[in-house]
């Protein structure tokens, strides 16, 4: 009977394996050089492993203490939980490119829980913003449906890229004193429907726009 005794690989005296392994033919030596090799290596694998879990977990620590703010009044608030949320980018090499992120969620006195905003795309947009940019560009030479079709995304998709934007705009635009304007009316679609528009003359502006007839949108104004 072979009793086999397992003991840690460290405390093996390095005397007693030179006196084995003089006993040993020339093959067998050199087998056993590569194995002795082998496990150091496999040693210094499992300690560098154990110190990189070690670091990783002071890094998730000092991250949790880590305070955020919150996106509707900039108050620093205690971080409440991650979402995994994903963004469609601009295409890789004619590859649909995903971004996928653990966005941290805060939790204000105020306002209750709230997702931090994060710097490549606006609050509710599943797009980045640098593909909402490609998406504009390519309205001011086609349809809303030809970019739809050509960039793989729906019609109310384009749609909503295309409000984000002209909603940004209109909160850039200053507001300037009405001096000259200029009224006309169309005709909508093939129905006896009418669309009066009202442009500012001197910028090129239109500040209002609707289906209504010119007298009653004057009242408006």
């Amino acid at each position: 009977m072979t009793a086999l005794v397992v003991v840690p690989y460290r405390s093996v005296d390095a005397a007693l394996v030179t006196q084995v392994a003089s006993g040993l033919s020339e093959g067998d030596q050199e087998r056993l050089a590569s194995l002795h090799t082998d496990l150091d290596r496999l040693a210094a694998f499992v300690a560098g492993r154990a110190a990189l879990q070690r670091a990783l977990a002071q890094a998730g620590a000092a991250e949790a203490r880590i305070e955020a703010t919150c996106p509707e009044c900039g108050k620093a608030c205690r971080r409440y939980d991650t979402r995994t949320r994903t963004w469609r980018h601009l295409d890789t090499m004619q590859y649909r490119t995903l971004l996928t992120a653990d966005v941290p969620r805060v939790e204000c006195t105020e306002h209750g829980v709230k997702q931090v905003q994060v710097p490549w795309a606006l609050p509710g947009s599943r797009f980045t913003a640098m593909l909402e940019a490609l998406v504009i560009d390519w309205l001011k030479e086609s349809s809303t449906s030809a970019v739809a079709r050509l960039l793989g995304m729906s019609w109310d998709e384009v749609d909503g890229v295309m409000r984000r934007a002209v909603a940004r705009g209109l909160g850039r635009r200053k507001s300037q004193p009405l001096r000259a304007i200029g009224l006309d009316e169309t005709s909508f679609q093939r129905r006896h429907e009418y669309v009066t528009v009202t442009v500012v003359r001197t910028c090129n502006h239109r500040p209002r726009e609707g289906r209504r007839r010119r007298p009653c949108l004057l009242r408006t104004i």
